[in-house]
């Protein structure tokens, strides 16, 4: 049996969060629009190693919306949760966006 370990490895871009928000209006047409960089926590990370890893923990299946601030990469929550509604999509980027991960929320 061959056992390899390789702790701490890490790529040189890292796990990243970013929110792209859309306002749409009753006709479809885009109202509002703003990409905002998220914090990825400590718990986001261990996810992502999780399901690298297999070790069945269930997929991402809801998104929540808050307001608040002094949140920090061992936060658990958000300051001031507003509402959470499962994800409408989870989809993988393709060609050389292949390494995200686009989850959609709808509100």
């Amino acid at each position: 049996m061959l056992i390899i370990k390789n702790q701490g490895l890490k790529s040189s871009m890292g796990v990243k969060g970013l929110c792209h928000i859309k306002l749409l209006g009753p006709d479809g047409e885009v109202k509002e629009e703003r990409i905002i960089h998220n914090i990825v926590t400590e718990l986001g990370d261990a996810h992502v190693a999780d399901q690298m890893s297999d070790s069945g923990e269930a997929a991402l299946g809801y998104m929540a919306i808050g307001t608040g601030s002094g949140q920090g990469a061992a936060s658990v929550g958000l300051a001031v949760s507003l509402d959470r509604n499962a994800l409408t999509s989870t989809t993988q980027g393709a060609g050389a966006a292949d390494n995200d991960v686009v989850y959609i929320g709808d509100w």
